[in-house]
């Protein structure tokens, strides 16, 4: 079966920023995210989809590479942006939202600097 796949682009009509996504839309997918990844490709990400708009948490067991957690509510906009390290020991941080949010994308960490994306920017979902 063919990995679903998701293009963000962010901060509206005409913006040329956008990011790959993986889709992770069922409890398995989220469960495993981007675990035991050593490296991710520069725009590129894995983009959590749940049914409600909530404080989703999440946490970087396994996982190898620092990323950007990016919060995204049902309106499509950026609400909370947390920088993430590997999990080195149990128990795990947890990485909750300061709002709910629906959508979770992890990307590169530092790749919201590097790209000026804040919490209040919009972002547009489009998945095969």
């Amino acid at each position: 079966m063919q990995q679903r796949m998701a293009k963000i682009s962010f901060g509206g009509i005409g913006n040329n920023i956008t990011v790959s996504a993986e889709v992770a839309d069922d409890p398995a997918g989220r469960s495993v995210g981007l675990m035991n990844r050593s490296q991710l490709d520069e725009s590129s990400g894995m983009l959590f989809i749940f049914q409600n708009n909530e404080y989703h948490a999440f946490w970087m067991k396994n996982t190898q590479i620092s990323l950007d957690i990016i919060f995204i509510n049902e309106n499509f906009t950026v609400v909370d942006i947390l920088p993430a390290d590997p999990c080195r020991s149990d128990p795990c941080k947890l990485y909750v939202p300061k709002e709910k949010a629906r959508y979770v994308l992890e990307v590169n960490q530092n790749w919201t600097v590097i790209n000026n994306v804040t919490p209040g920017t919009a972002i547009k979902i489009e998945t095969n």
